[in-house]
């Protein structure tokens, strides 16, 4: 046969070697997406029975390319560090935003408040109040759905006022109603959008209606709102502007209420839980009442506060918080006020 046959003997043995050798065939595996249902159509139809292509991270008995996710799975975990860790490349930061869909967001909130403070006014006259709550954020289009609730938590048939007829007879004014703490009970629902048109500029459009839930619809109020913030500054400040009106033009207290404030949040140890730093947000604020609630115009009420939030797990989180109103308007409330808030979030 010669030298040269002997050569192009042994390469045809070596490349049917490789045709018929299973083990060779499984080290050049295709791309597979671990969420796809359906096979590559460029590959044969029906596969070899056993454990040939157990590696690609198909099942062993299988003869229609079924996924063992497991397998899959691992190797696009594997596929994560490599990209981590390739030079030139965005690191992890650009292979989880790649990976992770959007979808919506839920946070479920229950308060304790030692006062139901609301735009100056002390709601409930000293009363304590649960306050739970419950958003909903709409994928990535920056609107945010909202309930909101709170209820009276002690002395709730306690009498908060009188409503007297307008022209009473007799020796005294007539008494046609009155309306206690459990009357207040209050139930809002709202809805706002979030954006920055700008860098450094966050922009809030949003309204609420205001339904206090024993009272009839009278008692209604609707109202739309605005806040720009600069958090470009220090201190973030920020402009808010409220116009309210009642569901019924005969009820009044139609009127703006305006607010200048800052802010500011920082990090502070670890939490005591080990899932993530505490932070301390502090805040000042204050407001102006344009004749809103048919009280007198003017300054109203300036706050002081804030709140330790301290991760409890990856999605729980526990804030207390303690707060001060300087009261300038005494049609509002002529006492100054302190009060705590203790607060409870889930997120998911």
């Amino acid at each position: 046969m010669g030298e040269y046959g002997f050569c192009r003997g042994i390469l045809a043995l070596a490349i049917v070697a490789l045709l018929i050798t299973p083990g060779v065939v499984a080290e050049t595996p295709q791309v597979i997406s671990v969420d796809s249902t359906v096979a590559d159509t460029s590959w044969p139809a029906t596969q070899p029975t056993g454990d040939a292509y157990s590696d690609l991270g198909y099942a062993e008995t299988s003869q229609d390319w079924s996924l063992d996710t497991t397998t899959v799975a691992q190797n696009d975990q594997d596929a994560y560090w490599m990209a981590a860790e390739e030079p030139g490349s965005e690191n992890i930061a650009q292979v989880e935003e790649a990976g992770s869909g959007s979808g919506l967001s839920i946070d479920v909130t229950l308060d304790w408040a030692s006062k139901y403070m609301f735009r100056g006014f002390d709601v409930y006259d000293d009363s304590g109040a649960w306050q739970p709550s419950v958003e909903v954020g709409l994928w990535d289009t920056g609107i945010t759905l909202g309930w909101w609730a709170s209820y009276a938590s002690s002395d709730r048939n306690q009498v908060l006022f009188y409503d007297y007829a307008d022209e009473a007879k007799g020796e005294g004014p007539t008494i046609i109603g009155s309306t206690s703490r459990r009357d207040l009970d209050e139930h809002d629902y709202y809805a706002y959008y979030n954006c920055s048109p700008v860098d450094g500029v966050d922009m809030e459009l949003g309204w609420i209606y205001y339904d206090f839930i024993h009272l009839d619809s009278y008692s209604d109020y609707h109202e739309p709102y605005g806040v720009i913030t600069l958090s470009c500054l220090p201190l973030s400040p920020y402009f808010g502007a409220y116009y309210g009106f009642p569901k019924h033009d005969s009820v009044g207290g139609e009127g703006w209420n305006t607010t200048i404030g800052v802010s500011h949040s920082a990090e502070l140890c670890q939490s005591f839980c080990g899932q993530g730093p505490m932070t301390l947000d502090l805040a000042a604020d204050v407001w102006y009442n344009g004749g809103q609630y048919n009280v007198d115009t003017g300054w109203s009420h300036a706050t002081f506060g804030g709140s330790l939030g301290i991760p409890l797990s990856e999605k729980l989180s526990f804030s207390p918080g303690v707060y001060y109103q300087l009261s300038m308007e005494d049609t509002i409330n002529p006492e100054d006020e302190w009060w705590t808030v203790m607060s409870l979030s889930y997120s998911w």
